[in-house]
């Protein structure tokens, strides 16, 4: 009967070192994924914020040239490229 206890005890020993095995394989594996998911987010970010401050430095461009022409320097200049 000990034997038979004992056999038991050995396989379900032996099988959950194998689940063990296996379940210390697939978090490898996810981590693995999940580190690579983070760089490619992380990557699309950079993207994203180059375009937006590409953007707004375009916006400010604008702004800029908007206010010079409206200030009575743009004013003039304006005027004396007319009368050329």
């Amino acid at each position: 009967m000990q034997d038979v206890v004992r056999q038991e005890f050995a396989d379900k020993l032996v099988t959950t070192e194998e689940e063990n095995k296996k379940v210390k394989q697939d978090m490898a594996e996810l981590k693995s994924r999940h580190k690579a998911e983070i760089e490619r987010m992380k990557q699309e970010i950079e993207v994203v914020n180059k375009a937006k401050q590409e953007e707004m430095d375009a916006v400010h461009t604008r702004l800029f040239l908007i206010t010079f022409l409206l200030s009575g320097v743009g004013k003039f200049m304006i005027l004396i490229s007319c009368q050329l």
